[in-house]
């Protein structure tokens, strides 16, 4: 009994010995690694130091592509798996003893070096799976290394340089990021807010669809959605061609940065479209975050559906909003696409466009909002040669007494220039000086007085290298004045263009036509006719003809408008009063013998003989008459136009 009591002793003596020596064992282990791991984090923190040194000096030069990002994204993937289970770190155990004592062994540190992204290693295999597309050919000045899956840029940062990949990118993902400097070419101080652009002509391949996306962020916290969030702006280019055997032309919309609007009142917005392909139909639609839309990528990140509750109405890109937070903005995210026909289910092209809408409160007195008038109308289309310089006006009216300017907001092409604020203003003058400007040019301009209300959005489309087509000097024929054009005539697009007809002794209008709509004005090939109907003439009188800017437009691309004509001597014609005159009109007809119906006609010959000229007001009533003589003499004065029923208005090619 005593033996036994020992050995169990001594068994206790050596469990209790053995635990012992395990506490100190575990406490050396757990010092070891607390010391190790402290080693670890410095090396691990001085990686981290150079791979954002890496970061930022490539970020800073704008010179890093697809392949870089993905050896910075395995990087940190592997310091964060340092940080989290330490490949230095190791846990030893004795696997002879019965009881396995334990020691910590301190390896190297894996990745204790950072890797400069201009001498990346080898793809690995797996990698090579996934990338399986590479660039084969690229124009410009850019070397392809590594196989074709590295491009380097060898040019100024403001080149552009193009690539077809071995895929001919009908699948896979191709992705190159360079500067994309612009030239700032419009800022509002009171509105920080500045915009910019820039161009360049390069040759792209032909068959080819790709994109070209802008994604970053923040957008500012006071949004109603998407506070903080990221920004995504991607646009569609399609070389192929197309069933009329053309190669497509994008849409183009041009809009303000930033517009105000007073909350809790409904308003509509309507944004400009226009097409150098004129037969194609646009439509708008918001943009998506979905990867099924038609882009197959993120369109809007954090802005999707920035403006709660509002309406869109694609083929005109007309939206109806409220807006309800004060002193907030909301991000307004579209996709403006052109399709073949109307029945077309798949759009050509998509070109995004985003900014903003300003909530305020409105004035407690008079909250008219200003307005820009003038001799252009809003989505005016002018047509200017290369090289020309052109001055416009961008006159205000503002509605409530006291009330002032006090800032523009607008929105320029390159080589526009802005007069300061004055009364009478000397306008603004764009300078077209290169080819490069080709094409559509948007300005967009509103008001803001002095109790910050704003005034709706203006905007004109100047495009360049294309003419408009202008009335020239008229010239008289028996009173009957024609204005000779310079361009095949068509119908302006919109209503409210008008040509006015004004009494020269009162200034007052007489009578007014609407182009955009009336069916008494008449566009055929080079001619604009205007039929009138009991015209208010008045014998003896003086009259002039005014024209809206537009009456008369062309077919390019947004349809360039003619300009308005004030000018009271341009087109002056007059009624002739016979009792001035000392004999009567005489028109010759040929003989002929037949019953024949005559009604009032364009066409009359000058009478020599008369001592004043004009126009002749004859009957109106229409007359079967049995000619039997070669002449016939008209001395009845009564209420109707005989050689002014018709206007016409002629153009030359």
């Amino acid at each position: 009994m005593s033996i036994d009591n020992s050995l169990l002793k001594e068994i206790d003596q050596w469990v209790k010995e053995s635990l012992a020596k395990i506490h100190r064992a575990a406490e050396v282990s757990r010092k070891t690694v607390q010391k190790t791991v402290k080693q670890s984090k410095g090396k691990i923190f001085k990686i981290y130091r150079d791979l954002d040194i890496n970061l930022r000096s490539f970020h800073a030069a704008d010179d890093y592509l697809e392949n870089d990002l993905i050896h910075w994204i395995e990087q940190l993937k592997n310091l964060k798996l340092e940080i989290t289970s330490p490949s230095s770190v190791k846990i030893i155990k004795d696997e002879k003893s019965i009881i396995q004592l334990i020691k910590v062994e301190n390896t190297n540190l894996k990745n204790n070096k950072s890797t400069n992204s201009k001498q990346l290693p080898l793809l690995t295999s797996a990698l090579n799976l996934k990338i399986q597309a590479k660039f084969v050919d690229a124009l410009g000045p850019v070397t392809l290394k590594n196989g074709g899956f590295l491009a380097k840029h060898t040019g100024f940062y403001s080149d552009y340089i193009y690539f077809r990949g071995n895929l001919l990118y009908s699948h896979g993902h191709h992705m190159i990021r360079y500067n994309s400097c612009t030239y700032c070419t419009d800022y509002n101080v009171g509105g920080s807010v500045s915009s910019g652009e820039i161009y360049y002509t390069r040759t792209i391949p032909l068959n080819i669809a790709f994109s070209i996306r802008f994604i970053s962020g923040n957008w500012f916290a006071n949004l109603v959605v998407g506070t903080n969030g990221y920004w995504s702006i991607i646009n569609q280019i399609n070389t192929i061609i197309r069933p009329d055997g053309y190669i497509n032309n994008s849409p183009v919309a041009t809009t303000l940065p930033v517009i105000y609007k007073a909350i809790n009142t409904q308003h509509v917005h309507v944004v400009q479209m226009s097409d150098l392909d004129t037969t194609d139909t646009l439509r708008c639609r918001w943009s998506t975050n979905s990867t099924s839309n038609f882009n197959a990528y993120d369109e809007c990140a954090d802005v999707c559906s920035g403006v709660p509750g509002a309406v869109l109405y694609s083929d005109n890109c007309t939206f109806v909003f409220t807006l309800t937070f004060a002193n907030m903005y909301v991000a307004v995210a579209l996709q403006i696409e052109d399709y073949y026909t109307s029945k077309s289910s798949t759009p050509m092209s998509s070109v995004p466009l985003q900014f903003l809408f300003y909530g305020y409160d409105t004035p407690a007195d008079c909250s008219t909002p200003p307005s820009i008038i003038g001799s252009r109308p809003n989505r005016a289309c002018v047509g200017i040669s290369i090289g020309l310089n052109v001055t416009e006006y961008v006159i205000v009216q503002v509605y409530c007494s006291g009330k002032s300017i006090v800032d523009f907001i607008t929105s320029s092409p390159v080589g526009l220039t802005k007069s300061g604020i004055q009364n009478p203003s000397s306008g603004m003058s764009l300078s077209i000086p290169t080819a490069d400007q080709f094409g559509s040019q948007g300005f967009c301009a509103d008001v803001i007085d002095d109790t910050n209300v704003q005034s709706n959005q203006w905007c004109i489309t100047f495009l360049v290298g294309y003419d408009s087509p202008n009335l020239i000097q008229a010239s008289s024929v028996q009173g009957t004045v024609l204005p000779i054009g310079t361009r095949q005539v068509n119908r302006p697009s919109r209503n409210y263009t008008y040509v006015y007809f004004n009494d020269a002794a009162t200034g007052t209008g007489v009578h007014t036509v609407d182009c955009g709509w009336d069916p008494h004005v008449m566009y055929s090939e080079n001619t604009i006719t205007f039929y009138i109907p009991s015209p208010p003439w008045i014998v003896g009188h003086t009259y002039y003809v005014t024209f809206d800017n537009g009456v008369a437009s062309d077919t390019d691309f947004c349809k360039p408008e003619s300009s308005p004509i004030t000018d009271s001597n341009f087109w002056r014609f007059d009624i002739w009063n016979p009792a001035v005159s000392s004999t009567t009109t005489t028109t010759t007809i040929t003989p002929t013998t037949g019953t024949v119906i005559t009604r009032p006609l364009l066409i009359t010959t000058v009478n020599t003989l008369l001592t004043t000229t004009g126009i002749v007001l004859t009957s109106t009533t229409t007359v079967t008459t049995t000619i039997i003589t070669t002449t016939t003499t008209i001395s009845e004065i009564s209420k109707e136009l005989h050689i002014f029923d018709d206007i016409v208005i002629v153009k030359t090619i």
